[in-house]
């Protein structure tokens, strides 16, 4: 996957961003958790609240912190 996102950009469709979360290369899930930020208000209400389940969750699991205070930021606008 990182080898796509490299050559094509990261991808737009939630559910491979939804996938890309749980990346073990932090960046890439920090693109990814930008990118379903950006996407988020036009999602239906489960999804919405998936997202916001998965982002508290990184917030408190994180191991990169860069990736840990960009979820806790992001939470605070949920």
């Amino acid at each position: 996957m990182s080898h796509y996102i490299d050559q094509y950009g990261l991808p737009e469709d939630w559910i491979t961003l939804s996938l890309l979360l749980e990346s073990s290369d932090s960046e890439k899930a920090l693109q990814a958790l930008n990118a379903m930020r950006g996407l988020y208000e036009g999602r239906s209400p489960v999804e919405k609240q998936g997202f916001k389940a998965r982002v508290d969750i990184l917030a408190m699991t994180a191991q990169n912190s860069d990736l840990r205070d960009a979820a806790e930021e992001i939470l605070k606008t949920l």
